[in-house]
């Protein structure tokens, strides 16, 4: 008896080990960062995270779907919404794919497929068998996309970007093609509700709480009279409050008002420069957009918060 309880530890060891393999041990998370934009353009990166298992994987592609909301167009017509390739409105910056990515010769292919009810933006990483890659744990970035729009984006608009979670309506959701580490074969589809009942991928902005920055802004971040930056903010956005840490050597006494989007102060109140730090700004602001204007002697700054 207690041999035939060894084999047939051996034996569920033994298949439990196989079911791993396949790939259902894996958690890929993708997300974006580094959000920046101009008048008319705004660049994103595109940043895959392999969480598990701890020996990697042999990753063969990367497909990502990013809404984003069209009213910032402002009527322009960047590129064709029906072409399927070759979207110059759309692009990948050269050089900024990861070196792991670029070692292993990922190529990119970017597109705009379509442009109501949300507009919808997407990248692929292909592969062939001699450029698929071996990832260990950690943080690659996909490549920087740029977004160029014929017009300058509407005043004080939001793109609150999104990554799109299922194949709905036509548009591409993110998947992750990958092979356990080491082997050619097979390869996985790894998506948001594949393998069923899964968690195999997370993504990291949804419908429910997109990236939020403003395009366009109506109010420069720093006034003509400042020539320094006087102050950073941290976190932003926020969830519940953020921070000033004052970044000048001056010992005159600091002004912070804070207005949210409509003009309306909200709070204002001097206070010496040794205690900035101290205060935490934030905790009764609803949800939005705000302009905190910190001043100090001649120099004046505003910068721009989002509670998310």
């Amino acid at each position: 008896m207690k041999k035939t309880t060894t084999l047939l530890q051996k034996t569920m060891l033994f298949f439990l080990l196989a079911f791993s393999l396949i790939g259902y041990g894996q958690h890929f998370t993708i997300t974006l960062d580094n959000f920046m934009s101009t008048s008319n353009t705004f660049e994103v990166d595109v940043v895959l995270i392999v969480d598990a298992p701890a020996e990697g994987v042999r990753l063969c592609a990367v497909s990502a779907g990013i809404n984003y909301n069209p009213a910032i167009l402002n009527g322009g017509t960047p590129c064709t919404f029906s072409s399927n390739s070759g979207c110059d409105s759309w692009i990948l910056l050269p050089g900024t794919i990861a070196p792991e990515l670029t070692g292993g010769g990922m190529n990119t292919i970017s597109t705009i497929n379509r442009a109501n009810p949300v507009g919808h933006l997407r990248i692929i990483q292909v592969t062939s068998a001699i450029s698929q890659v071996y990832l260990l744990p950690g943080s690659y970035r996909v490549g920087r996309f740029r977004f160029t729009n014929t017009v300058p984006w509407a005043v004080d608009s939001d793109p609150e970007l999104w990554l799109q979670p299922t194949n709905d309506g036509g548009a591409s959701n993110n998947i992750v093609s990958f092979s356990p580490y080491g082997a050619q074969a097979p390869i996985q589809n790894y998506t948001t509700t594949v393998p069923a009942g899964g968690t195999g991928l997370t993504l990291g902005y949804t419908q429910g709480a997109p990236l939020l920055r403003v395009l366009n802004s109506s109010l420069a971040t720093v006034s003509s009279e400042a020539s320094e930056e006087i102050a950073t903010a941290f976190p932003n956005p926020f969830s519940i409050t953020f921070k000033l840490n004052l970044t000048t050597v001056s010992n005159e006494l600091v002004q912070v008002s804070v207005y949210d989007m409509l003009g309306k102060l909200i709070e204002d109140f001097n206070v010496e420069s040794n205690g900035v730090n101290s205060f935490s700004f934030g905790e009764k602001y609803a949800a939005g957009f705000y302009n905190v204007k910190v001043s100090q002697g001649d120099k004046t700054q505003v910068i721009r918060m989002i509670k998310q």
